[in-house]
């Protein structure tokens, strides 16, 4: 099994480390010099694209539709795994040709699955979803101000970010169809893209939903809270915990998990790989997270804030 992996940034090392251990054959698009794998400057100098089975773009955000659109326009009957987001905003790039997939890898996280296999049982009616965290946190060796989080540019703001939470909520719940939403920065941090988005929906599954997602939380947070018609489920993915109690309960019932940092890109990687990749984020589900993301945006421009 070959493996082309475009980009060599964090995303890109981890894909990299965790395909080698399973067994991949690896070539590396990045102007690093690397040792442990042949290795070219850019796609074009890659001397037979056609010789790899699997492609995986982990590049920076702003590049993917270029680097995609050449894959698509040299390739034929491939895979291709694009790390989310698909694109810096909503475009509708055919790709006809070959299979493309995005990762979205929290589809894979084990409380996201159970709470996936209750919904197919309780209906939902009301969602409540927040995720968050101080960015200079994020990446502490790195200063914050020069991360492309800080950059509309290259692909920061917490709409791109935490894309995530967009793509796990359209999975459980369908995409939204009505919503009032507020996007700007509201915090002290030196960075230019947004820091705060918040949004009320309705969704195609008729669930009320409410979305904050921030640059700005110094307590990590990242749960949901589903009220159904046959009770409620609290998830926390960072404590790794669900509680649920349901109709007729005398109390609620907790779950814990232990989910290791490599196992849900684990999962990825085994579902991209298979012949029917379950759960894996299509193409066009991408698109629609980025349909999502403009509608948002759209919402928020026509509100200004006096923060």
């Amino acid at each position: 099994m070959k493996v082309l992996i475009i980009g060599y940034g964090s995303i890109g090392k981890r894909h990299a480390r965790l395909l080698a251990a399973e067994g991949a054959e690896l070539g590396i698009v990045t102007k690093q010099k690397l040792t442990d794998y042949p290795c070219w400057a850019s796609l074009e100098a890659v001397p037979d694209l056609r010789s790899f089975d699997f492609f995986l773009i982990a590049s920076e955000t702003v590049k993917h539709y270029d680097q995609l659109e050449y894959l698509s326009s040299k390739l034929e009957g491939k895979r291709i795994l694009v790390e989310k987001p698909l694109f810096m905003t909503h475009a509708d790039l055919p790709i006809n040709k070959n299979q493309v997939f995005v990762s979205y890898n929290l589809r894979f996280h084990a409380i996201l699955q159970e709470i996936k296999t209750r919904l197919a049982k309780w209906k939902p009616i009301a969602c409540l979803a927040q995720v968050g965290q101080w960015l200079p946190d994020w990446r502490p060796e790195q200063d914050y101000t020069k991360s492309y989080s800080a950059d509309p540019n290259q692909g920061g703001g917490v709409l791109l970010d935490l894309s995530h939470e967009l793509d796990y909520l359209t999975w459980l719940f369908g995409p939204m169809t009505l919503v009032e939403s507020f996007e700007g920065r509201i915090s002290p941090l030196r960075i230019q893209s947004e820091d705060f988005v918040s949004l009320i929906a309705q969704t195609s599954r008729q669930v009320a939903l409410t979305l904050s997602m921030d640059y700005i939380s110094r307590i990590p947070m990242r749960n949901l809270v589903i009220h159904c018609e046959e009770g409620t489920l609290i998830a926390d993915l960072i404590a790794q915990n669900l509680r649920i109690k349901g109709e007729g309960d005398s109390e609620e019932r907790r779950i814990d998990f232990s989910v290791g940092r490599d196992e849900t890109y684990q999962k990825t990687h085994q579902a991209f790989f298979s012949n029917e990749p379950t759960d894996l984020c299509t193409y066009q589900e991408g698109i629609e997270v980025m349909r999502q993301i403009e509608m948002i945006r759209d919402s928020a421009r026509q509100k200004e804030w006096n923060g």
